[in-house]
């Protein structure tokens, strides 16, 4: 059997592929736009997936599971698509975790919604504008 993509491993057998988007923004080259960077080792996808699940547990949020697929460099946010009965949805949120190992009080962990990787990826670029600078930019 083929190895599958990294993120791909830290999906358990009841949750489809990674979607179509993530895949084709990865084949063309997408590895992060400051200060968002995609996850490359299955264990921090699992490790954030299962940090979400124990801080929504009994919550308020609809979103119970979601298939992590980037971090920010910068504090405990984290996105993912959706995962509901039905498996990997297209929709995608950023989950401010606070690592407190369990059930959050309402309202956390603190979510964004967006409807898919695309309306997700025009609020990074203008996260991403806001760090551009010529310190970041290799010598001439």
């Amino acid at each position: 059997m083929a190895r599958k993509d990294s993120l791909e491993d830290s999906i358990t057998e009841t949750i489809d592929p990674v979607p179509l988007p993530l895949r084709w923004l990865r084949a063309h080259g997408l590895r992060s736009l400051t200060p968002w960077h995609l996850l490359e080792l299955p264990e921090e996808g699992r490790t954030f997936r299962a940090e979400f699940r124990k801080e929504s547990a009994g919550g308020s949020q609809p979103e119970r599971d979601f298939l992590p697929f980037a971090r920010r460099q910068d504090n405990d946010d984290v996105a993912g698509f959706v995962v509901d009965r039905s498996g990997v949805t297209a929709k995608v949120i950023t989950a401010h975790l606070t690592w407190a190992g369990g059930a959050e009080r309402q309202g956390y962990p603190h979510v964004t919604r967006y409807g898919d990787i695309w309306e997700w990826l025009k609020a990074v670029v203008d996260e991403t504008a806001e760090w551009c600078c010529e310190e970041d930019l290799p010598p001439r």
